[in-house]
């Protein structure tokens, strides 16, 4: 059995071992043995693993644990910033969807270039 950060790191996030390996595509005994330091994931999973956590390797286990399961030469995962996400109002997504239709973008593109041209009028009308 090895000491892992496992369920620090879930709990940090919010998120259940059964939500996290529904996620991560293992089955939630795996995922509960893992958390215990008793079975590890394939390296593919264990990076994917850092990414939906938006960790380091490093927060999941010690160095000499890493190198022993994964390797000495692997280079730790670069994690990306985590995304927001909002919540719209029903009128507002009808909006948001209309734009997003007349100008051939994806829902987050058109909600993104509505907020940059609230932006930019703001900026110009306070100039």
């Amino acid at each position: 059995m090895v000491a892992t950060g496992w369920k620090k790191m879930l709990a940090k996030t919010g998120r259940s071992q059964k939500s996290f390996a529904q996620r991560l595509g293992v089955n939630v005994v795996e995922m509960n043995m893992v958390c215990q330091g008793r079975a590890f994931l394939d390296p593919y999973k264990f990076d994917r693993a850092c990414e939906l956590l938006e960790c380091r390797p490093t927060d999941l286990y010690a160095q000499d644990a890493l190198e022993f399961l994964y390797g000495a030469d692997r280079k730790a995962p670069v994690v990306p910033k985590r995304m927001a996400q909002v919540r719209l109002e029903q009128d507002v997504q009808e909006l948001v969807d209309f734009v997003a239709n007349d100008e051939h973008l994806t829902r987050a593109q058109a909600a993104n270039a509505i907020i940059r041209r609230a932006f930019e009028t703001r900026r110009i009308e306070h100039v």
